[in-house]
């Protein structure tokens, strides 16, 4: 110990776990909705912070996939050659196109 100072405490492995492996927060939960989920989490015999961690993953991995699979978000193709710019084209033709499109899987 330094002569008229503390020193800084010993390195712990276990202390540098606990403020640098894991973000603690808190949350506002109604209370119809904690209570449900204190009920699941006893029900399956695991902790809050083992199922809200659990469902975050699983939220975010949903997400994720979502949008990889979300055809909608692509504009759709008209084939080259089928539009001539000398030609007006109904809204029936172009419903026509696109639905012809998404049938195909394009």
């Amino acid at each position: 110990m330094k002569k008229g100072g503390a020193s800084a405490p010993p390195f712990s492995i276990a202390r540098a776990m606990c403020e640098y492996a894991f973000m603690r927060t808190t949350i506002e939960l109604p209370d119809a909705l904690f209570r449900e989920l204190k009920t699941e989490t006893a029900r399956e015999g695991i902790s809050l912070k083992e199922f809200v961690t659990e469902a975050v993953r699983e939220k975010l991995a949903e997400g994720h996939s979502r949008k990889k699979a979300d055809p909608a978000s692509a504009l759709p193709l008209i084939p080259k050659g089928r539009l001539t710019i000398d030609r007006v084209w109904t809204n029936a033709e172009i419903d026509e196109l696109l639905d012809e499109e998404l049938l195909s899987g394009r």
